[in-house]
């Protein structure tokens, strides 16, 4: 009961409170019956959806999801499905999808309260700025407009592991490069949640790195930390890295013809604007931002700092960071003659989820400074008020943006249906040449399209679709050319079987899009179309599970080892 005492502490019940407390505040929107219609709100819960279905085929992992018109989309190989596995599974127990989308956004507010407590903690040793930070990081104004009026998953599980990945660099530069192992697991993290917010930290990562080079230089344990933590990264992600690499390489998409549209200019925001902790957009929901004022109250008092430490060094580089990044949301960057380059980052809006991260870590050690407990307490008070004044006018402004964005004033046409239809945004992930509004419209029905098309009218041929595979038989094919284009999307894995002697079919890309299986000279025969995983993809796997349990396997030695060197010390 004593060593209980000392674990369970009255501060530590605290702490867990308040983050707890933080967790449901960001998240209070979802506790009504509803939710509000984000610009990708139907998009991700199509992903639930789309993985559910795909394993009930016995389609595992899931790289093609499956919609109700049983085309199949790619997003498994550009989204990691790591993530939405929970809300998955439970929905396929029976859990209502939008109760199971509920639960997913709730876990990812804890966990992103835990991340920064941890990372602000291991940097100052204070817990009084770690539980600021968390608590100005959790409920702050962008998070809540990626959540409710963006409802981009993937910049919310960043929030996650973006303190992480600073946690990491600071402790190989600064502290204990023995401990790179956080720096891998934040960038697995957020490789695993979206790939354009893993460029952005690549490159703030290496703008660190380069800052740091001549400490580094000087260290050779800090430059196989860094070495290491890359290594293992890459070899845990290999089963999502790898089959996307592969896809890219053998197949097109249409997210090729439409980066046009993502130029970074057209989405560049006025430096007033910035830290208003309302939703501020142009013409598209997608590009919103609004930082919120409580950085601007806490940033300045920086300047009273006189110390030169690790910490005030760190905090000082990525307030440089996070002041550039400021400056590239808005038309004082030379955006237009670096379109190009931009166009993967599709919206400079992204950036806010790194300048939130960074200004939170910085107020956390600003606020590691102050010494009198009656200080603390009134500026936590007025934190707590002034962020939860906040969060209840950044979800009004939310809802008048929505209904702005879709042109309608009712409150429930905004919000989304148990029975929405099956949606995947602007079809980047489609092959080329597929068209996202016949995909849309045959969903809207709900029904499996079953209708083949042929160059031979002689041929006779009826197809039936059973859930992840399609069967074809045909029969008085006269033609050497024939072929027959099947309503499911190309993508490359997918292969044709002679059910009668095993044969392989060839098949290739229609104009539009589709699977097109060539007959060669068979007269009559049945085959068997399906997704089968490739070589690479069976590897990858492979190499991800090794790594994993070659990884448990070293820490456990290692953990055994420090045990065995604390008894022999004390004798």
């Amino acid at each position: 009961m004593k060593n209980l005492k000392k674990v369970i502490t009255p501060q530590k019940i605290i702490i867990v409170i308040i983050i707890i407390t933080a967790t449901l505040l960001s998240s209070s929107f979802i506790f009504q019956k509803e939710i509000l219609k984000g610009v990708d709100t139907q998009y991700h819960l199509s992903r639930i959806k789309g993985i559910a279905e795909s394993w009930k085929a016995g389609n595992i992992p899931a790289y093609i999801h499956l919609d109700d018109a049983g085309y199949g989309y790619a997003m498994g190989f550009f989204y990691s499905n790591i993530f939405m596995i929970l809300p998955s599974i439970l929905y396929i127990l029976g859990m209502d999808i939008i109760v199971a989308y509920k639960i997913f956004i709730i876990i990812c507010g804890l966990f992103t309260a835990i991340s920064m407590y941890i990372c602000v903690k291991e940097i100052t040793k204070n817990k009084y700025a770690a539980t600021i930070a968390m608590f100005i990081y959790t409920t702050c104004s962008y998070r809540i407009i990626t959540m409710i009026a963006k409802a981009f998953i993937g910049e919310l599980l960043s929030f996650i592991f973006i303190p992480l990945i600073f946690l990491g660099i600071y402790k190989i530069i600064y502290e204990n490069e023995k401990k790179w192992w956080i720096f891998s697991i934040g960038f697995i993290g957020i490789l695993n949640s979206n790939l354009v917010m893993t460029e952005i930290m690549i490159c703030v990562s290496l703008f660190i790195i380069i800052l740091n080079i001549k400490t580094i230089l000087k260290n050779k344990e800090k430059i196989l930390g860094l070495i290491k933590a890359t290594i293992l990264a890459l070899l845990l992600s290999t089963n999502f890295w790898m089959p996307m690499l592969e896809q890219l390489n053998k197949s097109k998409f249409n997210m090729f013809t439409i980066m046009e549209y993502y130029k970074p200019s057209k989405w560049l925001i006025e430096f007033k604007d910035i830290f208003l902790g309302t939703v501020q957009y142009k013409n598209n929901l997608a590009a919103a931002y609004g930082l919120g004022l409580i950085f601007v109250i806490i940033l300045p008092f920086r300047i009273k700092i006189k110390e030169n430490n690790p910490k005030i060094k760190f905090g000082d580089i990525i307030l440089l960071i996070g002041l550039i990044l400021l400056i590239m949301l808005t038309n004082y960057f030379p955006w237009e003659k670096l379109n190009k380059i931009g166009e993967t980052i599709q919206f400079p809006s992204r950036f806010e989820v790194v300048i939130s991260a960074i200004f939170a870590i910085e107020c956390g050690i600003i606020l590691s400074y102050i010494k009198k407990e009656k200080t603390k307490k009134i500026i936590f008070g007025l934190i707590f008020v002034w962020q939860v004044v906040s969060i209840i006018l950044c979800y009004n402004s939310c809802i008048e943006t929505i209904q702005k964005y879709i042109g309608v004033k009712d409150i429930n046409i905004i919000k989304v249906k148990k029975d929405f239809c099956y949606n995947i945004c602007d079809g980047v992930y489609l092959p080329e040449g597929a068209n996202n509004y016949d995909f849309e419209t045959n969903n809207k029905s709900k029904e499996k399209k079953e209708d083949l098309k042929t160059n031979n009218e002689q041929l006779k041929h009826e197809g039936q679709k059973e859930k992840n595979k399609m069967k074809i038989k045909f029969s008085n094919n006269n033609l050497k050319d024939t072929y027959i284009d099947i309503p499911i999307n190309y993508y490359y894995g997918y292969e044709g079987i002679s059910e009668k002697d095993k044969s392989e079919y060839k098949l290739e890309k229609s104009p539009e899009g589709l699977i097109r299986i060539y007959l060669a000279e068979r007269k009559e025969d049945e085959i068997i179309v399906q997704y089968k995983k490739t070589k690479i993809q069976k590897n990858s796997l492979i190499i991800s599970t090794i790594s994993f349990i070659a990884t448990i396997i070293y820490i456990s030695y290692k953990k055994v080892e420090k045990e065995k060197y604390k008894k022999e010390e004390k004798y």
